[in-house]
């Protein structure tokens, strides 16, 4: 094959292979296929839309339609859909990521306490803040997995965290 010819094959190929190889964005997570009239499709849609307007705003070179998006959020278990029925505000482990730019109060105290918490000898990583706010009134539930290697007895254990 003559050099120009074989330029140009290796240049096709590398077209097809800048459109496949690391292009591919996986969105993952659980949700809810049905709360009022979202239906399964529509999270899907939302989490694409969402992760391109993403990319579209903060990135320079990178464009969304230099990836493919491919959503493969799944539905929660039957269990947790009574959760999002209930009119107070309860939490689970996070399944489906949500985030924006700037940081609300609310969020950033739940950043700050986590710093502080990953302080504390005895604290895990496996760290979950719920910080809630109606009106003046400011809720904060933590939980937080100790190490029961740096945990001397019980009564320490009980203590530790509220130094």
């Amino acid at each position: 094959m003559p050099p120009e010819e074989l330029s140009e094959t290796l240049r096709k190929k590398r077209r097809r292979l800048d459109k496949t190889q690391g292009k591919i964005a996986d969105l993952t997570g659980l949700s809810v296929s049905q709360i009022s009239r979202i239906e399964k499709n529509s999270v899907d849609k939302i989490a694409i839309e969402a992760a391109e307007k993403f990319i579209e705003e903060n990135f320079k070179v990178l464009r969304p339609e230099h990836i493919e998006f491919e959503s493969r959020i799944g539905e929660t278990s039957t269990d947790l859909e009574d959760v999002y029925n209930r009119e107070e505000v309860l939490s689970n482990d996070t399944s489906f990521g949500v985030g924006h730019y700037p940081l609300s109060d609310a969020e950033k105290l739940a950043l700050g306490l986590e710093e502080k918490i990953l302080e504390i000898d005895e604290a895990g990583e496996d760290i979950k803040i719920m910080v809630t706010r109606e009106k003046d009134v400011v809720d904060v539930t933590v939980a937080v997995a100790g190490i029961t290697s740096r945990i001397e007895n019980l009564e320490a254990e009980k203590y530790s965290y509220y130094d």
